[in-house]
C-alpha cells in the first residue's frame, strides 16, 4: 500500500478498520500445503474443509481468541481451483498493523501478492483532508491526463480515483458516512 501517497489522518480516531491481503500462485499447490502444514503453529481453528484433488480444495480458518488480540473477526482461506489463492483478512475497532498479518500468519513469499485492501472508518467529516490529499496526488500518482487514470471528484460527499499501469489496479475512495468518513485503498495485480 506505500505505493499510495499518504493520507494525513492526525486528529481523527479510526473507529473502524478492515485490512485483507491475498497470495496467489498459479503454478503449484506446494504453497497450500506448506502452509497447511504449518497451521498447527498458528492460533486458528479449521471450521471448513473441502478437498477433491490437489487442484480443487478449499480450507477456511478462524482466528481463536479474537477478544484478547483486539480483533472483531480474523480468517484465512486456501483454496485451489488450479490456480491457488490464499487470504487473510483483520477486523478490528481500531488501526491495524501491517505486522499483524506476519504477527498472526507467519510469512509468504511477497513475490506472490495478489491484492492489498484497507477499509477504515474515521470518526468525523474528513472532507477537507481529502480536498487537500486530491490536490496533492492530481497530476501525480493520480494524473487526470493519463488514460490509465479516471477520477470522479463532482461529489463532495464522495470522491474515487482509478489508476492501471498494465501490472497493478489501484484504487481510492472516500465518502462521508453519516457523521464519519470512510477511506478505501485498494492495490490489484493485474
Amino acid at each position: 500500500m506505500s505505493d499510495f501517497p499518504p493520507l494525513d489522518t492526525s486528529g481523527f480516531t479510526t473507529t473502524y478498520e478492515h485490512k485483507m491481503v491475498t497470495y496467489y500462485n498459479n503454478s503449484s499447490t506446494q504453497l497450500a500445503k506448506s502452509f497447511n502444514a504449518t497451521v498447527s503453529g498458528k492460533d486458528v481453528t479449521l471450521y471448513n474443509e473441502y478437498y477433491v484433488d490437489d487442484n480443487n480444495f478449499r480450507y477456511d480458518y478462524s482466528l481463536n481468541d479474537l477478544a484478547s488480540k483486539g480483533l472483531l473477526s480474523g480468517y484465512i482461506w486456501v483454496e485451489s481451483y488450479y490456480n491457488l489463492y490464499i487470504g487473510m483478512v483483520l477486523e478490528a475497532n481500531r488501526s491495524i498493523s501491517n505486522s499483524e498479518f506476519t504477527n498472526l500468519f507467519g510469512n509468504v513469499d511477497a513475490a506472490l501478492l495478489d491484492s492489498v485492501a484497507a477499509i477504515t472508518k474515521y470518526e468525523g467529516d474528513m472532507s477537507s483532508e481529502f480536498a487537500d490529499y486530491y490536490a496533492d496526488i492530481s497530476g501525480k500518482f493520480f494524473d487526470i491526463n493519463n488514460a490509465n487514470v479516471s477520477c470522479n471528484t463532482d461529489d463532495a460527499t464522495e470522491w474515487q480515483c482509478d489508476k492501471n499501469d498494465g501490472e497493478f489496479y489501484y484504487h481510492f475512495r472516500f465518502y462521508l458516512y453519516g457523521t464519519d468518513s470512510m477511506v478505501i485503498f485498494e492495490k490489484f495485480l493485474q
